[in-house]
């Protein structure tokens, strides 16, 4: 039976052995950097699907929202006309259900608009918008797409009247 030293002495004689330095020459260095991973074809090709489901989902995405900037309309949807209340929209409202108005189901064509003054956008199903805006008051709309184009703010268009802002500068 070793005691508690000898083990530890033998742990030692062990760890010198281990980290005593191999001195390699300029070519074998070169030859270890060069060498590749057994495993590296598999890494590529997990790292290519990957790649091809991130794009693909990208390009789905881009299809879909060029779609929805290029739709003016959508036809023949599915509204509801209270005659009482005098409105057209895509469900009955709830104070027409309480007063028990009758209502016809019909189909209408779904336009989008922007007013010219707040920018704020509606929906009609007239050929245009029969209330003013709700922000502003205004009557002038501007026929739209289904959803505004987005686009990237360039550097010169964010504008810093008091110049970059610093928190916590003089405290």
């Amino acid at each position: 039976m070793k005691s508690g030293i000898d083990v530890n002495c033998d742990d030692n004689s062990k760890i010198r052995e281990f980290s005593k330095k191999t001195v390699f020459t300029d070519d074998e260095i070169l030859k270890l950097l060069e060498k590749r991973s057994n495993h590296e074809s598999d890494l590529r090709r997990e790292d290519s699907v990957r790649e091809a489901r991130y794009f693909n989902a990208m390009e789905q995405k881009e299809r879909f929202e060029n779609y929805l900037t290029n739709t003016m309309e959508i036809k023949d949807c599915n509204v509801v006309k209270c005659t009482q209340c005098n409105y057209t929209s895509h469900k009955q409202s709830e104070l027409c259900k309480q007063l028990n108005h009758t209502v016809k189901q019909c189909k209408a064509n779904k336009r989008f608009f922007r007013c010219k003054q707040c920018h704020r956008r509606t929906v009609s199903y007239e050929r245009l918008p029969t209330v003013p805006c709700t922000q502003c008051g205004c009557n002038d709309f501007q026929r739209v797409a289904m959803k505004d184009e987005r686009r990237v703010k360039l550097a010169q268009e964010n504008l810093l009247l008091r110049g970059e802002e610093r928190k916590y500068v003089n405290c």
